[in-house]
């Protein structure tokens, strides 16, 4: 048995067509309800009959998963038939149907998961509740805390956005629909990134949903669900900023707490929530090595391991602490207090954080130390650690990060600074001729 996918091209989507032929001359060929872009055809790998990875396709990665599982059922339905000695035309045909249009029939006494989901909000909930114990089926990973949270968060934008309406069909999910909840967003003056957040996560349930076979809409194609985006200007620390928090003296023994884990962020590159963790941890691993130990955790988000070389600061708040690391404390208390200690540290130059709010471009003007969080100690390694001339491969070792893009929106150093890097390169001297 031979099963293709392969292209027939619309006029503005083209649909994945599958194609089943076998030696006794069976020849089935039907249209399954995935399509793509006709702008992103170029991703098509014909030999594999999948798409690409990486591309431009919001919801590629479920596509695939489901070219995968239509494969997977059909060829196990098809041996079936074969050994029972029924497989025909007529049977080959039915087997296909029954895997690419699976039976929706409300049945009396079935719950809602049971029966099938017509309610786009009802799903939504679905989807983050079971993922809140079970891995997702596209990433084969546990959601992490945060990521469920953000899924809460869109979620409850868009209920906000239906007022008292309680229900919200797959279909009417239109174009309609969308530019109507865009201006909500906007007159609620969200920021770029944050309604980037609300549509993408609703994309993902919309391709999920239509993954599970609960609806038709292909919605979730059109280019309005690819990630809106803005990068905005957050604050870093320099090397001597940092120095600056590092020489404090600080009689509070809360902020002298507080100033070692930001000491200990800004040269691990830790996110928050991973840093909590691993001062929780009481078998935390030090790695024994001949030049520097190393730090070895794993990280939360990602379940990447990740090892870091213990930079002199942290190896000084050791010795001082007896060997021992701070104790642990909230992400909003370390938040808070963070600000007290780098505007005692003197971090108080005026700085301009622009963003879109609603739409429209704004300026918020502050002394300097207001904007420290926690999150600048992984945007300042990041930035410092390029500056120093290490190569963007070098610094994803320690930050994890998956992609030099997304590593890109954490180095801040300006392009003049970079291009520093390069000034003394040869390629910018005249060559001589001989």
């Amino acid at each position: 048995m031979n099963l293709n996918f392969k292209i027939r091209r619309g006029k503005k989507d083209s649909s994945i067509i599958l194609e089943l032929n076998s030696s006794n001359s069976i020849r089935v060929r039907v249209t399954t309800k995935l399509k793509i872009p006709n702008s992103s055809l170029n991703y098509w790998n014909k030999n594999k009959c999948r798409l690409k990875i990486p591309n431009n396709i919001n919801n590629s990665e479920i596509i695939n998963d489901t070219l995968n599982e239509y494969e997977k059922q059909i060829m196990l339905k098809f041996q079936i038939y074969y050994n029972s000695g029924e497989l025909n035309e007529a049977s080959a045909k039915k087997l296909v149907d029954e895997v690419i249009n699976p039976s929706k029939k409300v049945k009396e006494g079935k719950n809602e998961l049971e029966q099938g989901f017509t309610d786009f909000i009802k799903y939504y909930q679905h989807y983050i509740d079971i993922h809140k114990t079970q891995v997702s089926k596209h990433t084969r990973k546990m959601l992490s805390k945060g990521t469920l949270t953000t899924y809460q968060t869109s979620l409850s934008v868009v209920k906000r956005f239906l007022k008292s309406k309680n229900k919200l069909a797959f279909e009417e999910i239109d174009n309609s629909f969308m530019s109507r909840l865009l201006e909500y967003c906007y007159k609620k003056d969200y920021s770029n990134n944050y309604i980037g957040t609300v549509i993408s996560k609703m994309g993902t349930i919309l391709g999920d949903s239509f993954n599970e076979r609960y609806h038709t809409n292909t919605i979730f194609n059109q280019s309005i669900f690819n990630r809106l985006t803005e990068q905005v200007n957050h604050v870093h620390l320099s090397i001597e900023e940092i120095n600056k928090i590092r020489d404090l003296n600080l009689e509070d023994e809360k902020l002298n707490n507080v100033r070692d884990i930001f000491i200990i962020a800004c040269h691990t590159a830790m996110r928050v929530g991973d840093l909590v963790k691993f001062l929780k941890d009481e078998k935390k691993i030090i790695l024994p090595n001949e030049k520097r130990r190393l730090i070895y955790y794993i990280q939360n988000k990602t379940e990447k391991e990740i090892y870091v070389p213990i930079h002199d600061d942290i190896e000084a708040i050791l010795k001082k602490r007896g060997g021992k690391f701070p104790l642990s404390m909230h992400p909003n208390t370390l938040n808070e207090f963070i600000k007290v200690i780098a505007r005692k540290a003197g971090i108080n130059e005026d700085i301009v954080i622009e963003r879109t709010n609603g739409g429209k471009k704004s300026e918020t003007k502050k002394k300097k130390y207001h904007f420290v969080t926690m999150h600048s100690a992984r945007r300042s390694f990041c930035t410092n650690a390029d500056e120093s001339g290490l190569f963007q491969e070098e610094i994803m070792l320690v930050s994890g990060h998956s992609s030099v893009k997304v590593l890109e929106s954490y180095i801040k150093s300006s392009k003049a600074k970079r291009v520093e890097k390069i000034i003394g390169n040869d390629f910018f001297k005249t060559k001589k001729t001989a």
